[in-house]
């Protein structure tokens, strides 16, 4: 596998260098539980509550909390049911968009199954509508959770806008931002709950992050020993957190660079699938350079995943969280895309580990594929 060439950076990223040496040189000096009270736990429990401070810092949220969860999907959850169940008194209804992540959709389907109402908006043109968002809000709305950055076709949405709309009724906004940072510039301040995973950025998995702002209470969904705030207990692990804070400046320090260069990178793939329109329909834009979705309009995209692989070539067809389910994308489908369109999609992602000479590779054994199947 060392000449190996990934594409596959939405569903997860290798860990840097220096996040690893963090984590294992914490392991021997930093292994001491935080909620002891002698002296190295004292000593433990200050290194985490620097960690937890410089993440804040990084995003430049000052007046938020946050809390060290086992990765997104407990984040969202945490977010969701945990705000939810909180604020019931105050209402009963939650909206969101229609091509969420499945840790979104399917945890608001179970508080659906609770009592909960949920409105799912459209996004026919990759954004919800705020005007839609508008009249779908109700006496009973507590909370709008949107995700910032498409995790399969990369659409960025208006969290700005959004956030004036929400905030305008006295209502909260969690955002889903695994797939935006250190890639895509989001306005995290707008956002009242934030989603973000570890391993999506160079980090560890089984790390993930809920930043909220200060005042806001949540039901917790892990009850014990009332670490982090009461809301999610269990001992921290306080190397995890030393090497997040870590991957968490690092990614934020050198987004604009990424961003750059991804999107110069990006740039051969569209032109050739351009060129190729009777072949491909692209799904997403270079707005996003992380992120590049297309469909075969009459072949089988896992059968070029699969020649692909074989080569030493691995793109996805669609999120990882969903690759091994026999149905089509939920973010084409919700984006109107027929079922051919939605079944034979292929994403490939980025990072700036990967090349020139990579996407060249990619596209000369992409073309000579096509050409052998036709024939």
């Amino acid at each position: 596998m060392a000449n190996l060439i990934y594409f596959d950076h939405a569903a997860t990223t290798s860990p840097k260098k220096e996040v690893v040496s963090i984590y294992n040189e914490a392991l021997k000096t930093s292994f001491y539980n935080p909620a002891s009270a002698h002296q190295a736990g004292t000593l433990a429990n200050r290194e985490l509550e620097n960690a937890r401070n410089d993440i804040l810092k990084s995003f430049g949220l000052n007046n938020y909390s946050l809390i060290f969860t086992s990765g997104a999907s407990e984040a969202n959850n945490l977010a969701l049911k945990g705000f939810a169940n909180r604020y019931k008194k105050r209402g009963n209804h939650i909206i969101t968009s229609s091509f969420e992540h499945p840790s979104v959709s399917n945890t608001l389907k179970a508080l659906e199954n609770n009592g909960f109402k949920v409105t799912y908006l459209p996004v026919n043109n990759g954004q919800i509508s705020l005007e839609e968002l508008e009249k779908a809000i109700t006496p009973e709305t507590i909370l709008v959770s949107i995700m910032a950055v498409n995790n399969e076709v990369g659409f960025i949405q208006d969290i700005k806008g959004i956030s004036k709309v929400v905030h305008s009724h006295g209502i909260k906004l969690h955002i889903d931002a695994v797939q935006a940072v250190g890639k895509i510039p989001a306005p995290y301040q707008e956002a009242d709950l934030i989603t973000v995973s570890l391993h999506k950025i160079g980090g560890l998995k089984s790390s993930g992050l809920l930043l909220f702002k200060k005042g806001i209470e949540l039901t917790p969904l892990i009850d014990g020993g009332g670490q982090e705030y009461g809301i999610r207990s269990g001992t921290n692990d306080v190397p995890m957190a030393l090497s997040s804070a870590y991957a968490i400046k690092d990614a934020l320090k050198n987004q604009k660079e990424n961003f750059i260069y991804c999107q110069k990178l990006v740039e051969p793939l569209y032109e050739y699938l351009n060129k190729h329109e009777d072949l491909y329909e692209i799904n997403s834009t270079i707005d996003n350079p992380f992120i590049v979705n297309f469909s075969f309009k009459n072949k089988k995209a896992s059968v070029f995943v699969e020649a692909l692989s074989s080569l030493g070539i691995m793109v996805a067809s669609k999120s990882a969280c969903s690759s091994r389910l026999d149905k089509g994308s939920v973010s084409l489908l919700a984006l109107g895309k027929s079922s051919q369109i939605a079944n034979n999609a292929m994403r490939l992602s980025f990072a700036s580990s990967n090349n020139e000479e990579e996407i060249k590779t990619f596209i000369d054994n992409l073309d000579r594929l096509v050409k052998e199947l036709r024939a």
